[in-house]
This record gives C-alpha cells, sequence and structure tokens, in this order.
C-alpha cells in the first residue's frame, strides 16, 4: 500500500478537456469524471442531483490498495479491506486509488466508513463474492469499477441512515438483487452513469411500506443503462426520487414502480422495449396501491412502450429544480441519450473509456 499526499496521476491521454468552450466541469455529468478539472481528489465538483455537495475522503490521505486479497478477520496491509477500516478509523476518511488492475474477491461483506472515496479511474478493478454496505455513514464516493457476484445480497446497501453518498460509474452485470438498495431513513444520494445488465431487481429505494422513516429519502438516478433486466429501474417507497436520462433496453417486467405514496419524477428518460412495453406496473383491474405519484416528463416513448403516470389530485409534483432550491442536473435531449449512455455508461477505462471520450 502506498500512501502519499500528491494528486493522483493519470495518464494525460485518458483526461479529456470537456470544458474548452467555458471552462467549466458543469456542463457534462457522465465525462466531468475523467476531465483536467476532475483529476485526483476533484472529482467531487462531477456529483450532481442529491448527492450535490459530497466530497468523500478529500479531507484525508490518499491510499493506494496493491493486493487483491481479502482477510475479514485480519486484513494485510495493501488490501482494500484494510484501507477501508483505516478510513473508518481516520477522523478525514481516506481517498482510496488502486495500483493496476485487478480482481478482488471478497469474503464477507466490506463495511465501507464515512469520508471515504472508493476510485478506481485508470485501472480495471473488479470486486465479487460479497457486496459493500454502507450503514448510519455520511460523505461517500463510489467511483468506476466493476461489483458483481455478490450472491444473494444487492451489490451496494446503503441502510440505517447514511446519507449524501455518490455511486458513480459502476458495473453490475449479475447482481441477484441488483446494484443499489437505499433503505431505512438514508437520503440524499445519486445513482449516476452506472451499467446493470440481468439484473432481477436493480434499484430498490425504500424497502418496505411500513417504513415511514423513509419519508426523507431523496434519490437521483440518473444517465445509467439498464440493459435486460427485469424490474425495479428504480422502486421507490415514501421519498422523493428524480429519474432522469436514463436509457432502459429490453425489460422483462416493468421499468419504474412506487408504493407507499412515494413520488417519482420521470424525466427525459429512453424506453426502448422488448416483449413487454408497459414502464410502469400498471395492472388494470388489480387492486393495487394508488398512493404514490408517478408523473413523466418529455420521455422518449419508443417501438409501442406505453408509460401509465399514477396521478393523484391532491398532490402536485413538481420537477426537483423547483421543488428543492440548487438542484441541479445536466440533462440532453432524448435523441442524442442512447449514443452517449450506451457509450459511457459503467466502469470506464482503456478503449471503453477513448470511446466513450469520444462520442458526440
Amino acid at each position: 500500500m502506498e500512501c502519499k499526499n500528491s494528486s493522483i496521476s493519470y495518464d494525460p491521454s485518458l483526461l479529456f478537456n470537456i470544458e474548452e468552450k467555458n471552462n467549466s466541469c458543469f456542463v457534462d455529468g457522465t465525462r466531468c469524471q475523467y476531465s483536467q478539472c476532475a483529476q485526483g481528489n476533484k472529482l467531487q465538483v462531477c456529483a450532481f442531483g442529491f448527492a450535490n455537495g459530497v466530497t468523500g475522503g478529500v479531507a484525508g490521505p490518499y491510499y493506494t490498495v496493491d493486493k487483491p486479497d481479502d482477510d475479514p478477520t485480519n486484513p494485510a496491509l495493501g488490501t482494500l479491506r484494510f484501507v477501508v477500516n483505516y478510513a473508518g478509523n481516520n477522523n478525514g476518511g481516506a481517498w482510496i486509488t488502486f495500483k493496476n488492475s485487478m480482481h478482488i474477491i471478497l469474503n464477507d461483506k466490506l463495511w465501507v466508513k464515512s469520508n471515504t472515496t472508493i476510485d478506481g479511474r485508470g485501472v480495471n478493478v473488479t470486486i465479487t463474492g460479497a457486496c459493500l454496505a454502507l450503514r448510519t455513514v455520511e460523505n461517500v464516493i463510489l467511483h468506476n469499477f466493476d461489483v458483481s457476484s455478490t450472491g444473494d445480497s444487492d451489490t451496494v446497501h446503503i441502510f440505517d441512515g447514511s446519507h449524501k453518498v455518490w455511486v458513480d460509474h459502476l458495473t453490475t452485470n449479475d447482481g441477484q438483487l441488483g446494484l443499489v438498495t437505499v433503505v431505512q431513513g438514508s437520503t440524499d444520494v445519486t445513482i449516476s452513469n452506472s451499467y446493470l445488465s440481468n439484473c432481477s431487481f436493480n434499484v430498490l429505494l425504500g424497502a418496505s411500506d411500513q417504513d415511514t422513516i423513509d419519508n426523507v429519502l431523496r434519490v437521483t438516478v440518473y444517465r445509467n443503462w439498464f440493459d435486460s433486466a427485469m424490474q425495479r429501474m428504480p422502486h421507490c417507497r415514501w421519498g422523493y426520487c428524480h429519474v432522469v436520462n436514463n436509457y432502459y433496453r429490453n425489460w422483462t417486467y416493468y421499468c419504474i414502480g412506487a408504493r407507499a405514496y412515494a413520488k417519482v419524477y420521470s424525466e427525459l428518460n429512453v424506453f426502448d422495449p422488448g416483449s413487454k412495453l408497459e414502464v410502469t406496473p400498471w395492472f388494470p383491474n388489480y387492486n393495487s396501491d394508488l398512493t404514490p405519484t408517478i408523473v413523466s416528463s418529455k420521455d422518449l416513448l419508443m417501438n409501442g412502450s406505453t408509460f401509465h403516470q399514477f396521478l393523484n389530485p391532491k398532490v402536485l409534483l413538481n420537477n426537483p429544480q423547483d421543488q428543492f432550491p440548487g438542484y441541479m442536473v445536466p440533462t440532453r435531449p432524448t435523441n442524442t441519450l442512447e449514443d452517449l449512455v450506451t457509450k459511457c455508461s459503467g466502469a470506464l477505462f482503456g478503449p471503453k473509456l477513448s470511446t466513450c471520450l469520444a462520442a458526440p
């Protein structure tokens, strides 16, 4: 394990000057992370939505993981678990990077602590075996790695009052319970630029109709690619969920669901169906929960897909920019969204990163 106080060094050819026209990282919510202005621990300037303001481990030291081993009982120096535990014992947390590409097989849940960044830029990092768990923590960034094959768990479990968490550019291919769960009073989370394929349950935001504590929940689901997945992309309870600029292809049940008075604002998404056409879990003549509100604004419905909105005359659901002062996500029109998201979602490195940076 290496400890250093200077900024992370990246291959300049992998850094893209997105800000040429107006010298601002805020032009782009997808490639900003690989630009000059976001180099090293400046990554957080690219966080949008409800996680805006997250800083992760910016106040702590840099640590570079150089061993793929995992021992939950006695973590070895230089392993991811050792560094994550260190961040939990250090008031300033830690900014964690990786020396080279590696496959880490976790032998138990990895408990990510407050003020932590796990930054996989520049290398190909895959984590399997067990999930990343965030319990009663704040100010966490998880960026640019693959986390899959975590058994009967979701891949990232955010719960018990955790807040200010940014999950960005992650890849998961076979998570039985999907990529991210946000439950039990957790809030102010952004899930962005990630790739989910062949997952059953995907993104669960609020786990129970009885968990009224989730009425504080605020989550942004932004620029993700949901590919051949089943349902819950996301499914929201009690809180406010902004689902914006995502690309959906070939879902096998439904895309966006809600229960228990949730408010879901679906905006500028692209829905490209396979055999299933309906976006929401709308079942005529079935005793459904009619308490949530699901609104569609400027979504693109392709090839016969349909979007049944859940509208409540007693609930006026505004877009989040009007409802939450200072809230912002950069969006692009739906006619150019598919190309960007399919080329730029998930963990990016090597040729895939180059392809993303060259996308219009």
